[in-house]
């Protein structure tokens, strides 16, 4: 599994729901690249099994844990992140955030 596919899933258990620009902001600043947006899609389309099987939905330009639009959610989620900044963990602990038995529900 590429690198960024795991940041991927890592981010979605974390945030929930980010766009795909922190995603490529955040994984270029913490490993040194340069992924386009378009290599990204490409990314994201050839893990498109492996990103279902961990739950996590496309939708327009937003990568998104399944459970939050299964349960409802998803509308009032965005309105509680707009404009809110977000965590940005070190390298090492945000790849934790993969295993998706880390997410704690409040």
């Amino acid at each position: 599994m590429h690198l960024i596919i795991r940041y991927a899933i890592a981010m979605a258990n974390l945030y929930g729901i980010y766009d795909k620009t922190l995603l490529l902001d955040i994984y270029n600043e913490q490993n040194g690249q340069n992924v386009t947006q378009s290599e990204l899609d490409s990314y994201l389309k050839e893990a498109a099994f492996t990103l279902k099987k961990a739950k996590i939905t496309l939708k327009d330009n937003q990568i998104i844990r399944s459970e939050i639009i299964e349960d409802g959610f998803y509308n009032d989620l965005v309105k509680m992140k707009f404009g809110k900044d977000y965590y940005i963990p070190k390298r090492e602990i945000l790849l934790n955030y993969q295993a998706a038995n880390r997410i704690k529900i409040n």
